[in-house]
This record gives structure tokens, sequence and C-alpha cells, in this order.
């Protein structure tokens, strides 16, 4: 486990040195950006001044020693549109998306568990579930949430479409994303638990008078806890990452639609930033995981507490 944590420390330096290394790979013209295509309107007084602001006057290693000091102490630096901090901007847009990603992650989670242990106790369920899964796999996700502010939103006019600012405007993304991911992590789980019926422990189980759901939450299902944490950890990596479709649809001012208005506007700042902290946060998350599957091995934890 140690190994596993330098490992992660190691990984996380390497993120920060990519991501400024990325930025540095961009074109560092800032006094066109600031100036547009006509440089007469900047003296060369306001290009000296714009290099020492963003430390074009000094060399890359020099650029990357202040920028990770900074990146560390918790300067991340200014919006270069609209000159604003940019952990003030980035921490008012991330609540949104971290709320959705968060609450469809754990209702995924409750629907998968219910969804695959009915898979395993019925056939026809789970025939119809896995009809139902391959179908919403098969859509994009961006067509299923259209479809539905088309037919549904209309019948359901207290739930509102454009964003205000209420926790009314979470029902329709949460409830959605968490139906769709529930379909992965239930198949996924659900292959799980049928290898794990036909274990000799579980065939013990039923043979000391259990009955089949009774061996099934108590014996088969507990040894699928760690499955479930890996993957629901992977798949909230994607939800917060990945919400910008979403967030275009439903007008949601999130981390998905920031980042994207910065690329538009080459704010280098804010996409540096947020390319460190996507890759810190994965890596942060695998650890979490790690260290969450560990503690429930009852091996490891024996060596642990004796």
């Amino acid at each position: 486990m140690i190994k596993r944590f330098i490992f992660s420390v190691v990984s996380l330096f390497i993120v920060l040195i990519i991501s400024f290394l990325l930025n540095e790979s961009s074109p560092k013209d800032y006094s066109v950006f600031f100036g547009g295509t006509n440089l007469n309107i900047l003296t060369k007084e306001a290009v000296i001044n714009i290099d020492k602001r963003y430390n074009l006057d000094k060399d890359i290693y020099q650029r990357f020693s202040i920028w990770f000091m900074n990146f560390i102490s918790g300067n991340f630096g200014k919006s270069m549109v609209t000159n604003r901090e940019i952990k003030i901007e980035f921490t008012v847009r991330f609540f949104p998306t971290f709320i959705i990603a968060v609450f469809s992650i754990f209702l995924s989670i409750i629907i998968s568990i219910f969804l695959s242990i009915l898979s395993v106790i019925s056939k026809k369920i789970d025939f119809i579930i896995r009809v139902f899964s391959n179908i919403l796999i098969s859509i994009p996700i961006f067509i299923i949430f259209l479809l539905i502010l088309i037919f549904v939103s209309p019948l359901i006019p207290s739930l509102p479409i454009i964003w205000d600012d209420n926790f009314k405007n979470y029902i329709l993304p949460i409830s959605i994303m968490s139906i769709y991911n529930a379909t992965f992590i239930s198949r996924i789980l659900r292959n799980k638990l049928l290898e794990v019926i036909h274990k000799e422990y579980f065939v013990a189980a039923l043979s000391r008078g259990n009955s089949f759901f009774q061996a099934l939450i108590k014996h088969a299902f507990i040894n699928c806890i760690t499955t479930l944490i890996s993957i629901s950890g992977i798949r909230f990596i994607g939800l917060l990452s990945g919400l910008i479709i979403i967030e275009s649809i439903f007008s949601i001012p999130g981390i998905g639609s920031y980042i994207y208005e910065a690329i538009l506007n080459r704010d280098l700042p804010v996409i540096q930033f947020y390319i460190a902290f996507i890759g810190i946060f994965v890596i942060i998350i695998h650890l979490l995981v790690d260290v969450v599957i560990y503690f429930l091995n009852p091996k490891n934890s024996e060596e642990i507490f004796s």
C-alpha cells in the first residue's frame, strides 16, 4: 500500500509537468491575444508588461518553478478573459457539476444493486433488463436528453429545463444519468454475481438451510463489493470530467461548460489549471478506491490491526 501511495505522489508530479508542457506547446503570443490582429494599439511597454505578467520574459525552467510553487500554494492565477481568480470562478462552476456527479453515482449504485439482484433471481426479469440496457447503451446520451426534453418535459412543467439555480434543476440530469450509469454498473455486477453463485462457499451456504436470496445477499453480494467500488469510481471520474454535453443541453453553469468556454477563448491559464485538476482528481479517486478495497480485504485488515 505504501508503494501505491508513492506511485500516486509521483503520478501527481508528472501530471503537473504534463499540464505545464501542454500549455507551453500552445501559442504564447499574448500580445496578439490582448491586442488583436492590430498590434499598433499596443505600445512596447504594454507588450513588456504582458510578458512580465505571464513570465514570458523568463526561461521555461523558471516559468515551471514559479507556476509549480504557485499551484501547490493554491494560487492558480487569473483568467485572461475575465481577469478574475481561477480558483474563485472554478469553485462556483464546480459546485453544480459535483452535485450532479455525486448524486448520480450514488443513485446509480443503488439502482444497479437492485437490478443485478433481480437479474440473478429471475431469468425473465434478467432478459427484460438486458434488452432495456442494450437499447439504452446503444443510444448516445445527448439523444436521450433531447428526447426527454421534447417528450417528457412538457408532461412535467414543474421541472425546469433552463437553469435558474433551483434544486429542481438537478432532478432531470441526476435521474437520467443515474439510470444511464446503472445500466453499465448492473451488467458488470450481474456477471460477477453469476460467477460467485457457482462457488463452493455459496453452495455450502445453501446446504446450511439458507434460501437462495439469503445466500445471495449474505455471501455472494459481499464478495462483489470490491467490483462495485472499482467500477463506481471509474464511472464517477467520467461523470465529473465529462458532463459538458449535459451542461450544454440544460444550460448548467458547470466545469464542463467552463472549460469549453476557456478553449474557445484560448484562456490558457484556465485550460492549464483544468488539465492539472482533472489529472490530480483521477489519481486521488483511484488511490481512494485502492485504499477502500485494501481495507475491505480481511487479510489486509488483520495485518494492519494486528
